[in-house]
């Protein structure tokens, strides 16, 4: 088992906290690689989000889990 293989098979949970603006979805956004957050000058991501990732790309909702929105 190689630290390569180890890595490719874990989850990893990152926190991002900060002030409103501070660029906490534009980090995320560059680490994925794609623009998925929303990001402005003002406030967009006003609750806690879990980004997974998943062979399909859609949105769901922790207040209603049951109904997934395409992307």
């Amino acid at each position: 088992l190689t630290i390569a293989n180890w890595i490719n098979g874990y989850k990893f949970k990152v926190a991002i906290l900060g002030e409103f603006t501070t660029g906490k979805s534009t980090i995320l956004n560059a680490l994925m690689g794609e623009e998925l957050l929303p990001i402005g000058f003002l406030p967009t991501t006003k609750q806690l989000i879990k980004v997974e990732h998943s062979e399909k790309e859609y949105v769901r909702s922790k207040k209603n889990p049951e109904m997934e929105l395409s992307l």
